[in-house]
């Protein structure tokens, strides 16, 4: 996706990207890619192509920053989360279950910026149904219309803890969003476990409309490295519970009489007693032995993440004077000058070079015969 923001932003906003002078990796997170961008533009941009990419996008004032990066013991720890928000499924069809999943839906947060959540939870519209209004209603929706997510969570990596908290804090400004999980993995110790899995500290933080945060440390270590108590299944102190009811609110709204015909909204009824009675539990140590399964396998792929990064920023030379790239083996040389490209490749393979003269050509829009992509390797 960052190959698209530049090809997005290449007409109107050459100046404003800032290109890194190393590989992006979650060492130099967050890191701002992008200047001085509209919401307008930030919004048509995170429209398109934020559903395709590996990273994980924020917009501050005007700026664009790269917040964290796929990963094995990301995807783990979402997956491990969606399955307990699927709990109560039952015999239901996965497109009529009440309770619905998603991961990364957009949403415009209460700031007017659209933004996507790592995993959402809804009702089905048999229960609620779409709103009558266009956002931002009442009652709200996303931006395909659909009723606002009344459970997000957040998974952060990279991302700092106080940005986590900050994502976190702003979904809860809408008031239909009933409740916020979020949860930060730290930097991963040289020291191991039992189990021969590297130690790591781990937090979840939950807010809840109406309630008190709450917080559990749940990881192998605290972040001081001494060991927590979360080492098997079914321990209270580890177990997070929201109420299922939380996902079907939908409160009635009363017409207004200032607004011609305004009937005001009236909601459907709500699900069985005995699913608006349940609740979801989430096991933290579930969610930490996911994540040990995982994480291994994540630190194998470091070196192919930081390579497939290094490709895209060379497609960045529309706004560079010169930078250097080094991804594993592969050195590149990127000059960019008023209608000519320069592109220096050791150990490049000639097929890859002749793929890059013509991702080169598609962006800078050159015409083949007048302007010219000159690859040397």
């Amino acid at each position: 996706m960052v190959y698209n923001l530049f090809e997005f932003l290449r007409a109107s906003s050459l100046r404003k990207i800032r290109i890194p002078d190393k590989p992006i990796d979650e060492n130099n997170l967050p890191f701002p890619i992008a200047l001085e961008i509209s919401v307008q533009d930030y919004n048509s941009f995170i429209e398109k192509y934020e559903s395709r990419d590996g990273y994980k996008l924020e917009y501050r004032q005007g700026t664009v920053y790269i917040v964290d990066m796929c990963s094995n013991e990301h995807e783990a720890v979402v997956d491990s989360l969606s399955q307990s928000f699927h709990a109560h499924d039952g015999t239901y069809a996965p497109y009529n279950a009440p309770i619905q999943v998603r991961g990364t839906p957009l949403h415009l947060s209460p700031i007017g910026v659209r933004s996507s959540p790592d995993l959402a939870v809804f009702p089905h519209p048999t229960f609620v149904p779409s709103p009558p209004k266009p956002h931002p209603g009442p009652p709200p929706s996303d931006i395909r219309g659909k009723p606002y997510a009344r459970i997000m969570c957040e998974v952060a990596v990279s991302q700092s803890s106080s940005d986590l908290k900050a994502k976190c804090r702003l979904w809860k400004r809408q008031i239909y969003v009933r409740s916020i999980l979020g949860i930060k993995l730290y930097d991963p110790l040289s020291t191991r476990n039992a189990q021969g899995h590297r130690n790591r500290a781990m937090k979840a933080i939950l807010w809840r409309q109406g309630f008190r945060r709450q917080s559990w440390h749940f990881g192998t270590v605290n972040k001081d490295g001494t060991a927590t108590a979360c080492n098997a299944p079914g321990i209270a102190n580890y177990i997070i519970t929201i109420p299922v009811s939380d996902v079907f609110y939908d409160p009635a709204i009363p017409a207004n009489p200032a607004v011609p015909g305004d009937t005001g909204y009236t909601p459907l009824p709500p699900p069985p007693d005995a699913l608006m009675n349940a609740n979801f539990t989430i096991d933290l140590y579930t969610v930490q032995q996911m994540h040990n399964l995982n994480h291994e396998a994540s630190l194998r792929c470091t070196a192919t993440r930081r390579e497939i990064c290094a490709s895209v920023l060379i497609s960045s030379a529309i706004a560079s004077e010169s930078f250097h790239l080094l991804s594993g083996k592969k050195m590149c040389y990127v000059r960019s000058e008023i209608r000519m490209v320069k592109v220096l490749l050791f150990e490049v393979k000639r097929p890859a070079c002749k793929e890059l003269r013509h991702t080169l050509q598609k962006l800078l829009k050159l015409k083949p015969h007048r302007d010219q992509v000159e690859i040397i390797s």
